[in-house]
């Protein structure tokens, strides 16, 4: 037996306006750098091989306690963009 308590980031954006000295120079009005991540971090004492969300979720394959933890993991994904206004 093992215990399935977890604590998941799920997803974080982190932004930054360029100052307005700087864009206005360039003329636009806004200019925007951010970050963004999905799964990013999870803390949980269950062994590796299990996703805590993905434990008793029923699938195609039948019986969900027979087949628990048979899932494909959560993928990280980083996203990292600009946004500018004319």
């Amino acid at each position: 037996m093992q215990s399935a308590a977890y604590c998941r980031l799920k997803n974080m954006t982190i932004s930054y306006d360029l100052p307005k000295a700087w864009i206005e120079k360039i003329h636009l009005t806004k200019a925007q750098v951010f970050f963004s991540g999905e799964n990013l971090l999870t803390f949980t004492k269950l062994s590796s091989i299990f996703d805590p969300e993905g434990l008793f979720t029923q699938n195609s394959y039948g019986n969900a306690l027979e087949q628990a933890g048979k899932n494909y993991p959560m993928t990280r994904v980083f996203s990292v963009g600009v946004i500018l206004n004319m």
